[in-house]
């Protein structure tokens, strides 16, 4: 009887999305950032990849205003959950319990995908990591490399002083 109530939730649900809403052939509704606000996309991009670093977690999208502001998924998977409206319709999927209370507005819901799709996701999550982790060690080369002292050639008896350009210092001052 349980699963014949939940599924009959789930049909009121997502067949008038599908009936109205659910032009495939449509475009996904991005949202546009203006110039000054570049700092958003990177967040929002940091935060996806943050949870990524989760187990269990495979990728994310970001939706402000069920618009996309950034997203780790195929575009046709993206596509489906924009279809879905979380902005404005409770969705009857099964929620993600957290041991910490998230803020006004943030959902995070189980997706199932298809075998192929979470193949791509893993090896993109692998990849971004192999990224980071050689960014970082190019970072740390770097640092070393400024951290270390240069060795100062000793002021040797052979070698003539610098020379002088005869510039000097202008020590005038105007006063108006």
């Amino acid at each position: 009887l349980q699963f014949a109530e939940r599924l009959n939730v789930i049909f009121e649900t997502y067949l008038p999305i599908l009936q109205y809403a659910g032009n495939i052939f449509g475009s996904i509704p991005t949202f546009n950032l203006p110039k000054s606000a570049s700092s958003v996309f990177l967040e929002a991009i940091q935060i996806l990849q943050c949870f990524q670093d989760k187990s269990g977690v495979r990728g994310g999208v970001v939706l402000y205003q069920n618009k996309v502001v950034a997203t780790q998924l195929s575009a046709d998977l993206t596509k489906l959950l924009v279809i879905t409206d979380p902005y404005r319709i409770k969705l009857p999927a099964e929620v993600v319990s957290t041991q910490f209370r998230l803020p006004v507005g943030v959902q995070l819901i189980s997706v199932f995908v298809e075998k192929s799709e979470m193949e791509r996701l893993a090896k993109e999550g692998l990849d971004m990591r192999a990224a980071l982790q050689s960014t970082k060690l190019r970072q740390q080369e770097s640092q070393n490399k400024d951290k270390t002292p240069a060795v100062k050639q000793s002021a040797s008896k052979d070698m003539p002083p610098a020379p002088s350009y005869g510039m000097k210092r202008d020590v005038s001052r105007i006063f108006t």
